[in-house]
C-alpha cells in the first residue's frame, strides 16, 4: 500500500510539473505574441511591414506579376527579384498574405481557412486582369506556391512560377500533422526555431521572416491547403516553372515533382546547394536569372 501511495504521489507530482511547464510556456508565448504585434510596423524595412506595389520602370509591358509569399513570411521573401522585374516593365504586386505576419496577433492566425485564401487571391488576380485586360503572371513561394497552384488551376493566369511550393513536409507529414492537431488545444502557438531554412550564412543574416511565432491552427490550415494544391496541380495547363532544392528541409521535393509528373507544360529546375528559402540562399542569383528568363520569354 505504501509503495502504491508513493507511486501515486510521484505520478501526481510529475503530471503537475508537466501541467506547470505547459502553462508557463503558454504564458511566455502569450507575452511574445502580444509584444510582436504591438511593435509591428516599427521596422525600417517596409517590405516586411506592408504590401508592395511597384510600377514599371521604363517601357511598360502592360502586365502584372503577382507574388504570394510563404507561411509566416512577408513581401520581403521576394525583394531580391521584385525590383528587378519592375525594371523589366512589369507591374509587380506583392501583397501581405492575411494572417501570416506579425501584423496579426498569433492567436488569430488560425482564423484564415484555405477557402478564404483562395477567394482572397482570386480577387487580386481579377483586379490585375482588369487593369491591363491581360491575365497576370503568378509567382508563389512555399505556402504561396500551394495557394498559387490552386488558383492557377482555375485558368485565370497566363504563367506560373512555383518557388519551393509546400505540398507536404519532407518527413512523416501525416504523423506531424496529426500531432499538431492534438497539441494546438494546449499549445496554440509555438516559437519558430529559425528565421528560415537557408544554407548560406550570409543569406540567413539578410533574411527576415514575417513572424517568429507559429500558430498550430494556422499550420493545420496550411496542410489542408497543401492537399487541395496536390489535387489541383494536374489541372494546370499553362507554362509553369518549378524551382526547388532536393535538399529542402521544409517542403517535400519528391512529392512536389509527383504532382506534375506527366505534364509537359511544367519545367523543373533543381538547386542542390540551397535549402527552402531559395532567394536568400547560395543559388539565389541563378534562381532569379531563371525566373526572369521564364517570365520575360516572348
Amino acid at each position: 500500500m505504501i509503495r502504491l501511495l508513493k507511486k501515486h504521489t510521484v505520478l501526481t507530482i510529475f503530471l503537475l510539473c508537466v501541467l506547470a511547464s505547459v502553462v508557463l510556456s503558454d504564458l511566455i508565448m502569450a507575452g511574445c505574441a502580444y509584444r510582436e504585434t504591438f511593435f509591428h510596423g516599427q521596422t525600417k524595412e517596409m517590405w516586411i511591414a506592408s504590401s508592395q506595389e511597384l510600377d514599371p520602370v521604363g517601357p511598360a509591358v502592360e502586365r502584372s506579376i503577382i507574388f504570394v509569399h510563404g507561411f509566416a513570411g512577408s513581401p520581403f521573401d521576394f525583394k531580391p527579384v521584385g525590383e528587378k522585374l519592375s525594371q523589366r516593365g512589369f507591374r509587380v504586386v506583392i501583397p501581405v498574405v492575411p494572417g501570416q505576419t506579425e501584423a496579426t496577433l498569433a492567436y488569430r492566425r488560425g482564423d484564415y481557412t484555405p477557402e478564404f485564401y483562395i477567394d482572397w487571391l482570386a480577387k487580386i488576380v481579377e483586379q490585375e486582369t482588369k487593369r491591363f485586360d491581360k491575365k497576370p503572371y503568378l509567382v508563389g513561394f512555399s505556402m504561396g506556391g500551394a495557394l498559387s497552384t490552386v488558383v492557377a488551376s482555375m485558368g485565370t493566369v497566363d504563367r506560373l512560377v512555383l518557388l519551393a511550393p509546400f505540398y507536404s513536409l519532407p518527413y512523416a507529414n501525416d504523423l506531424l500533422w496529426t500531432l499538431s492537431r492534438g497539441l494546438m488545444w494546449v499549445m496554440p502557438i509555438v516559437p519558430k526555431l529559425a528565421k528560415g531554412r537557408i544554407n548560406d550564412p550570409e543569406g540567413y543574416e539578410r533574411y527576415t521572416p514575417g513572424s517568429m511565432i507559429i500558430s498550430l491552427r494556422a499550420f493545420d490550415h496550411l496542410e489542408e491547403l497543401a492537399v487541395l494544391a496536390r489535387h489541383s496541380g494536374p489541372n494546370i495547363t499553362i507554362p509553369t516553372l518549378m524551382l526547388f532544392s532536393p535538399n529542402d528541409q521544409v517542403g517535400c521535393f519528391v512529392h512536389a515533382k509527383e504532382v506534375f509528373t506527366s505534364q509537359s507544360n511544367v519545367k523543373f529546375l533543381e538547386y542542390p546547394r540551397s535549402n527552402h528559402v531559395l532567394l536568400y540562399d547560395y543559388d539565389c542569383e541563378a534562381v532569379i536569372e531563371a525566373m526572369i528568363r521564364f517570365l520575360t520569354k516572348a
